[in-house]
């Protein structure tokens, strides 16, 4: 299998994210360059005939953008939260988060929601709680630097700020995710120089208010820390699954209900591998897919069994990809799209 090029990356795209909308249309959001050496966020559809529309721009034009995600609204609208910089009129630097959400007709707002300035570039990861609310987690490199935890209460005229979680080390990423049953779970990745990471854990069972002590998950090495592919996603039945890449492998650990984390798993074998995506369905099964580099490389994807367990790899295409998303239909079968650099190629892979 090999996937087939539905959008050309000439025009400078990169970033892209897969999600579903409240009437499972699959969306396609990615960052594209402007003539002007600026850059916007666009969004395609697919549509019923598997081809795709037309993109569309989401955001304003800004220097760089830092972090993106895609997250629906009460009504299942798909919103779209960003960090970034843009200059004022007086080529002043002016760095924050913003939000954009799709109204009824499918169309955009002109003008994007400014949820909060901030202190120099920040990554920032939010999602949707229970009640309707936006908690984030944001990484910050200036002083104070660190992981930090905050509601998202949509206050542009103060500098974000929140409670810190992480400790002294250099934190790289992190993200958030919250439960079925309501828990908060922050993991992120940090560094002590060098190729050394570590990847650190902590929950709340209080919608934010207090949280566990840190809990390593791993601690291994990188060839570039900066790099590392790492993703939190919550599934079903309280669960949480969490993927990395560390040690030239491919690595997998499952939160469970019970308050603990199973062993790791290493889901890539012996060869060496890289770049891993994750997703989870409607089944609370995770799905994986990574680059794995042999004589010739090759895009790995994995799927988990009811018992935890992961099935063998299967290769689904030749060659190695820069930027990889997944998505997961509800009859189970696998939306693949990556970046190879000429162009984002698309697949679908059977379920279940």
């Amino acid at each position: 299998m090999a996937g087939a090029i539905i959008l050309n990356w000439t025009s400078g795209g990169h970033t892209p994210q897969l999600a579903f909308d409240g009437q499972g249309q699959l969306n396609l959001f990615f960052q594209a360059s402007t003539s002007a050496g600026t850059h916007t966020i666009n969004q395609v559809k697919m549509k019923a005939d598997g081809t795709w529309t037309t993109p569309v721009v989401v955001s304003p034009e800004y220097q760089f953008f830092v972090s993106l995600t895609t997250i629906s609204d009460t009504s299942g609208r798909l919103c779209v939260l960003w960090s970034g910089e843009q200059y004022d009129q007086s080529g002043n630097a002016l760095d924050g988060l913003a939000r954009n959400c799709q109204q009824a007709d499918g169309t955009w707002q002109a003008q994007a929601l400014p949820l909060a300035n901030t202190t120099g570039s920040v990554a920032i990861a939010a999602m949707r709680a229970p009640d309707g609310t936006l908690q984030s987690i944001f990484v910050s490199q200036s002083k104070p630097a660190g992981l930090y935890y905050t509601p998202l209460a949509g206050s542009a005229t103060k500098p974000l700020k929140g409670t810190l979680l992480s400790g002294s080390l250099q934190v790289l990423q992190g993200q958030i995710v919250i439960d079925t049953n309501g828990g908060y779970h922050v993991a992120w990745v940090e560094t002590s120089g060098g190729a050394d990471i570590t990847i650190q854990h902590r929950f709340s069972l209080d919608s934010g208010k207090t949280w566990s002590p840190a809990e390593k998950l791993y601690s291994g090495s990188a060839d570039n820390p900066a790099d590392i592919h790492f993703q939190l996603l919550a599934g079903s039945a309280g669960q949480v699954h969490l993927a990395w890449d560390g040690d030239n492998a491919i690595h997998y650990r499952r939160w469970s209900a019970a308050g603990s984390w199973e062993a790791p798993i290493t889901l890539s074998g012996t060869r060496r591998s890289s770049g891993v995506e994750l997703v989870v369905g409607q089944d609370g099964l995770a799905r994986a897919a990574w680059n794995m580099a042999a004589s010739d490389s090759s895009i790995m994807l994995g799927r988990q069994l009811t018992d935890g367990t992961w099935r063998t790899p299967q290769a689904v295409s030749i060659g190695s990809a820069l930027e990889m998303v997944l998505a997961v239909e509800k009859t189970g079968a696998i939306e693949m799209l990556w970046n190879e650099g000429d162009g984002l190629r698309y697949l679908t892979v059977p379920g279940p």
